[in-house]
């Protein structure tokens, strides 16, 4: 499958799919090179591994309050 063809699979941009590429998060992507130009061929079904940004912060707890 093209990278245009899992945009439209993922219901994402087509940049957003390279990014994604490029950072190694599709399994089993690969770029390859036809003819002149470079894509991208994924796999069926497509599997993304999640990013190492980690969890979200918590919000500051709250003290007892103050009257």
């Amino acid at each position: 499958m093209t990278a245009a063809e899992a945009a439209a699979a993922l219901g994402v941009s087509l940049g957003r799919v390279r990014d994604l590429c490029a950072a190694g998060r599709i399994v089993g992507a690969r770029h390859v090179r036809q003819g002149y130009r470079w894509t991208w061929r994924i796999p069926s079904p497509i599997v993304i591994r999640p990013g190492t940004r980690g969890p979200k912060r918590k919000p500051p707890e709250t003290g007892p309050e103050r009257a």
